[in-house]
């Protein structure tokens, strides 16, 4: 995607809105990925004939499959082998959407955006979030099967503005300013933020209504609206994803997503003990992902 020219100094949220809604439409395997979301009855060998519509996805998701990270000791060399031998059908398809849709979004130019860090969040608020959506005490107002692509999808407006207004962002992301949160100093550079953003992609996109909520609320833990548990879910696991990210674990910085959720520390230190063995081979993954 070629970046947008700059802007005037003023910024005008209209005129990103209408940049983020004149986006090409989605390739034919990202629509036909979505459209089999909801599909029950979806085989190994449906899911693997669409993918493989895609070579480039295809290697992608057999790399991933044999990455350490899944800890796969025999070699795959196909999408069946992955679906049905390591990653399962559901993670594959998942994973599959999660790739094509970032597809578009070229942040090279954007010099202060770390495609490392953004994966690395992606996949890990992703994994934590199916075992957290087990620990919410109402199950019922969590849509578990969004979990994972509701995290693995939460920050896909960032990487929009990463690769649409370059400049602008990197600016924004080299800012080290503790006392203004990313979403502010995002909407004062750009009149919009990621999330505002994200929601727009999701809209555009036609992506399910829970992991649309997600990518327009996940950090904002007083969010009271419809499928407001997994947005928060989502929140709490990429607050989680962070501090494994950076090594550094500040339990005060969960907490509005803990109380949110009716969750306490105890409930997930199991989680964070079980995840911190992953981490190495975790950043591996993320370098895979962000350097294919």
């Amino acid at each position: 995607m070629t970046p947008a020219q700059p802007l005037p100094q003023q910024p005008d949220p209209a005129v990103r809105v209408r940049q983020l809604q004149s986006l090409a439409p989605l390739p034919v395997v990202a629509q036909r990925l979505l459209a089999d979301l909801d599909r029950k009855d979806l085989s190994l060998g449906q899911l693997s004939e669409v993918i493989e519509m895609d070579p480039a996805l295809t290697a992608r998701i057999v790399g991933l499959a044999n990455s350490a990270y899944f800890a796969n000791r025999q070699p795959v060399y196909s999408v069946g082998d992955a679906v049905g031998r390591v990653l399962g059908l559901d993670m594959v398809r998942n994973l599959a959407l999660g790739i094509v849709l970032s597809g578009p979004f070229d942040t090279k130019a954007c010099r202060a955006f770390d495609a490392e860090r953004f994966w690395f969040t992606a996949m890990a608020t992703a994994t934590l979030s199916v075992p957290l959506s087990g620990l919410v005490r109402d199950r019922q107002s969590v849509a578990g099967e969004w979990a994972y692509l509701a995290g693995l999808l939460h920050e896909l407006g960032l990487l929009a503005l990463c690769a649409l207004f370059p400049a602008e962002m990197s600016k924004v992301l080299s800012q080290r300013e503790a006392d203004k949160p990313l979403a502010v100093r995002t909407r004062q550079a750009l009149g919009i933020d990621a999330m505002e953003a994200g929601a727009l992609l999701a809209r555009r996109w036609k992506l399910p209504e829970g992991v649309a909520v997600v990518m327009a609320h996940y950090d904002a833990p007083g969010y009271q609206g419809p499928h407001s548990q997994l947005s928060a879910l989502v929140g709490l696991a990429a607050c989680l994803a962070a501090s494994l990210h950076q090594s550094q674990d500040d339990p005060e910085l969960r907490r509005p997503w803990l109380l949110a959720l009716g969750l306490c520390e105890d409930d997930i230190t199991p989680l964070l003990q079980r995840s911190q063995p992953r981490v190495e081979a975790l950043r591996t993954l993320a370098r895979q992902l962000a350097h294919p």
